[in-house]
């Protein structure tokens, strides 16, 4: 009896191993299975790490778009208000027309239809007055995605043009230009010529609203841009044509509203809240 108890505990014995040796390589198999796997689920962690590391890597892209975006408006306004300066700075020791003033003033006068010239009057009058602050407050409510953001950008859009204006009026109060003759004018004109107050303002207008269709329309935004644009340009060719301008008046007022427009691109991309800094460097 004892003899057989002995035989069967030596035969558990025996078995212990051999139950060992299995478990032990399936829990170093399993182990080492699920080591690897770990460790593949964490490298692919690592990748989705890297995964994440790219989308960094998008948004220094974004950042850097931006900051060449950024780089882009300062080189426009810093090209434009140097022309412009060195334009005034003649315009201010000369004071007389140029040889291409003369010339434009002649073929307008010549050339005066009753109705180009009113037509000409309603397209000029729309670059004064509320109609630019009206446009710019209905482009900040379509650009912004809340009440708050709404009022805001209606808010910036008019502060920008009212800032603008400021600038210009100091301007023309330290060149003086002399209008054309009052003979030749064909629409109701105020103040110093230089530069052009209706051009001045209708461009900056455009140049706003078109920062607004692109933010505001992914789509389908091509015609309304061009539509906007050529407005802008209009405006200032009217006051050539009603003779209440100098061209070089009314390139004045387009290199002034580059300038600024190129100014307020560049302080957009820097001081703007972060959903609207990212949304202008993203069509900028």
């Amino acid at each position: 009896m004892d003899a057989d108890l002995n035989g069967a505990g030596a035969g558990l014995r025996g078995a212990g191993p051999d139950a060992s040796g299995v478990g032990t390589p399936v829990r170093r198999g399993a182990g080492a299975d699920g080591g690897d796997g770990a460790d593949a689920g964490v490298g692919d962690g690592g990748s989705t790490d890297a995964g994440v590391g790219d989308g960094g890597g998008a948004e220094a892209g974004v950042g850097d778009g931006g900051g060449h975006a950024a780089a882009a408006a300062a080189t426009v306004a810093l090209t434009a208000f140097t022309v412009f300066v060195a334009l005034a700075w003649f315009m201010a020791v000369r004071g007389g027309p140029l040889p291409v003033d003369d010339t434009l003033l002649n073929w307008s006068v010549a050339h005066r239809p009753a109705v180009a010239t009113a037509l000409a009057r309603g397209l000029t009058a729309t670059g004064t007055g509320v109609t630019p602050y009206a446009l710019l407050v209905v482009a900040g409510v379509a650009v912004g995605r809340s009440a708050r953001q709404r009022l805001l950008a209606a808010v910036l859009g008019t502060g920008c043009l009212g800032a603008a204006q400021a600038v210009r009026y100091a301007t023309m109060a330290l060149v003086e230009r002399p209008r054309p003759p009052r003979l030749d004018w064909q629409t109701h004109g105020t103040g110093w010529a230089f530069p052009s107050g209706h051009t001045t303002t209708a461009a900056i207008t455009a140049g706003l609203l078109v920062l607004a269709v692109l933010l505001a329309a992914p789509h389908g935004r091509g015609l309304l841009m061009a539509v906007i644009g050529c407005w802008g340009v209009l405006v200032g060719l009217t006051r050539i044509y009603l003779a209440v301008h100098w061209c070089s008046d009314v390139i004045g007022g387009w290199l002034f509203a580059a300038g600024w427009l190129g100014l307020v691109l560049w302080a957009a991309g820097r001081w703007l809240p972060a959903p609207l800094r990212r949304r202008v460097r993203a069509v900028a």
